[in-house]
């Protein structure tokens, strides 16, 4: 598994020190805040998230490894006959569980590593339409090679660990939801806890 780079963001500081800190701002003052009371928030590539989502979904990293070699796309778990994957064994992670169309069409396991339901259900309409409009391929280098996500924290999980950049939102406003869906209200919110927005 790969190592997370880590977001340092500070921590909420108790009553009186708030109070303390808002009469500094206020008489113009510079705050200085010791880095002991930042926390640390690991941050996962979309490959070490993936894989721990993957295994969450019953596919270990052994089988991965070993698929690799075979050049083609890992198959679902909700689709491949040889597993035993059922929606109720995933309670403890509702953003992965499959939508209907995972669960009927044939496609590849990064989709259901991704804890965006209506997003995967979305991906999966695109892919079907003919005559092809949809470059998988690229998607998969937005996803892989030109980190269009982030996950932060240690739980890939959960929807609301993972970060979308606004160029991958822009380009593929069509499955995203654009600036008003459930990646980029997520995504803001990390910006937002940088002190980027």
């Amino acid at each position: 598994m790969l190592e997370p780079d880590t977001l340092m963001a500070q921590s909420v500081l108790s009553g009186d020190q708030n109070a303390n800190a808002v009469s500094q701002l206020a008489a113009g003052s510079t705050l200085q805040i010791p880095m002991d009371t930042y926390i640390h928030v690991p941050r996962y590539s979309f490959c070490a998230a993936g894989v721990a989502n993957a295994a969450v979904l019953g596919v270990s990293f052994a089988r991965i490894q070993d698929h690799k070699c075979g050049g083609d796309r890992m198959p679902s778990p909700w689709t491949d006959q040889t597993s035993h994957l059922k929606v109720g064994d995933l309670t403890s992670a509702p953003d992965l569980i499959a939508g209907e169309g995972q669960r009927r069409y044939d496609h590849g396991l990064y989709i259901d590593c991704l804890p965006f339901k209506e997003f995967r259900e979305k991906l999966l309409a695109l892919r079907s339409v003919e005559p092809k409009i949809f470059d998988e391929d690229d998607f998969i280098q937005d996803l892989d090679a030109r980190d269009a996500f982030q996950c932060w924290g240690p739980t890939p999980w959960e929807n609301r660990s993972w970060e979308v950049q606004p160029w991958f939102l822009q380009k593929w406003w069509m499955i995203t939801g654009g600036e008003d869906g459930e990646m980029a209200i997520a995504s803001r919110w990390w910006r937002r806890f940088r002190g980027e927005d």
